[in-house]
Formats: C-alpha cells, sequence, structure tokens
C-alpha cells in the first residue's frame, strides 16, 4: 500500500501537468514480471517478483517535459510520493493513537499531545505546502537525513549480524524482514501503527540527496543547470553507488531469511 500510494502520487502529479507515462510498476523491474494493462489506464503496470521499491516511468519526451517545467512544480513530481506518504503515514499514526487511548480509556499525557500536535501539523502543513516544501524543505531533511544515517544509524546496523531465523528486526532488512516483522502484527490498530511507521520510513529514505531517489532527482536537474552535465552525472555516480549497495546489502539479508 505504501509504495502503491507513492507511485500513484508521481503519476497524479505528471498527469496534472500533461506528462504522458510509459509504464508503472511495483518491485524492481527484472524478468519474470507480469504486466497488467488496466482500460482505466493509458499505460500498462508491472509487477515484478523482486518487490523492493516501485517506479513510474515518463515517455523520453515526457522526461524532457518534466525538465523544463518550474523548479517548484518538478519538485512537486518527484517528490509527490513523498508528501503522499508523509500524509498516509500521518493519518495513520492518528488513527492509531487516538483509538489506542479511547481502546484504553485513557487522555493524552504532555508528550502524548505533542505527539498529536506533530502528525496533525505534517498533515496540514503538507497538505497547505506541498510545492514549497517538496522545492526546498525535503532537500534540507534529506540532507539532514543523510548524515544521521552516516554516522549514527548504518555504523551500528551494519555492524548487527541480522538473525535471518529471527524476526527479521536486527540491522538493515528488506521486503522479507518486513514481512516477518509485520505477521508478528496480529491486532488492527497494531497494523495501523506498522503501515504508518513504513510510510514515514519510505517518505524519509526518498528524501535522501541521492540518485535514483526522489530526494536525487529533485536536486539532480538544479546541479545539472548551475555547474552543467558533467557534474550531475557526478551526482548520480557518487549518490547511486552507496543506494545499490544498500539494496544489495538488504537482499543478500533477506535471501538469508528465506533459506534459514
Amino acid at each position: 500500500m505504501a509504495l502503491a500510494i507513492h507511485e500513484s502520487a508521481h503519476a497524479y502529479y505528471m498527469w496534472r501537468v500533461g506528462i504522458p507515462i510509459e509504464r508503472a510498476g511495483l518491485g524492481f523491474p527484472v524478468r519474470p514480471m507480469f504486466t497488467w494493462r488496466p482500460k482505466f489506464l493509458p499505460f500498462p503496470v508491472t509487477f515484478s517478483w523482486l518487490l523492493i521499491g516501485a517506479y513510474v516511468q515518463p515517455t523520453a519526451a515526457g522526461g524532457e517535459q518534466i525538465k523544463q517545467l518550474p523548479h517548484k512544480e518538478r519538485s512537486l513530481i518527484y517528490g509527490g510520493g513523498v508528501i503522499w506518504n508523509l500524509i498516509t503515514g500521518a493519518a495513520a499514526g492518528l488513527i492509531w493513537l487516538i483509538f489506542s487511548l479511547i481502546k484504553d480509556g485513557l487522555t493524552p499525557n504532555t508528550r502524548g499531545w505533542i505527539t498529536l500536535g506533530l502528525l496533525g501539523g505534517i498533515l496540514v502543513l503538507t497538505l497547505l505546502f506541498k510545492r514549497f516544501i517538496a522545492a526546498y524543505v525535503f532537500p534540507v531533511l534529506g540532507t539532514l537525513a543523510l548524515v544521521y544515517l552516516i554516522f549514527f544509524f548504518l555504523p551500528e546496523a551494519l555492524s548487527i549480524p541480522g538473525d535471518p531465523g529471527g524476526s527479521g528486526g536486527d540491522g538493515v532488512v528488506g521486503p522479507v524482514g518486513i514481512v516477518q516483522v509485520g505477521s508478528t502484527l496480529t491486532a488492527l490498530l497494531e497494523r495501523i501503527w506498522f503501515f504508518a511507521i513504513l510510510s514515514i520510513n519510505l517518505a524519509i529514505l526518498n528524501m535522501l540527496p541521492m540518485m535514483p531517489l526522489d530526494g536525487g532527482r529533485i536536486i539532480n536537474i538544479p546541479i545539472e543547470r548551475k555547474f552543467g552535465q558533467r557534474a550531475a552525472k557526478i551526482h548520480t555516480t557518487l549518490t547511486g553507488i552507496p543506494i545499490l549497495l544498500l539494496i544489495i546489502y538488504a537482499i543478500f539479508g533477506d535471501f538469508a531469511r528465506l533459506f534459514s
């Protein structure tokens, strides 16, 4: 659901400005893939067995059209998935918190009111100022998240040998680890909470200023316009390789879990 919402937002904001779409899909585009051609969409949708990520691919002409758009409009197309992951994640978090309090007959303490305010604020501000947030706030937040990942999260996560036979909660996990954690949650409220966590984490991941993530795409074209195509290619290479290595690491851990 989180991936489908993310890519549907990209497709919607492309459609709004008339960008032609060649295809969309769930999962990393490697064969074998199942292709669905719904009558209500002007493009095919593919489903891959390797459920890491998703994509909406404009036509070659559409890609050139996106490059010519004003920065805010272009950033909304690239950042639309992040925006709607934040909105749906915050909405799910609010539902979980409110119904958990009602279920237990409790009223929020100070931290609870702060959490409610933060989740509500994310919902309202993201809806009202989505263009400005996508163009100028996401690059800043993405850079801060990248600094945190490099200096605090990754050294600890990569040093933890994930237990293939365990819950999949150690270190960096891929789809198998996520399913293993999610399968331990049986109550509806727990699943709503898990969806909120996944949606917000997917949003934060895609804010990172690294190609081919959304945050990387938001800043790549301004880099090309200011410093030239060579600088944009250097940014793509230097940031794309670590993302590829992280995906390989997650896939390796998932295969270890599958065969344990």
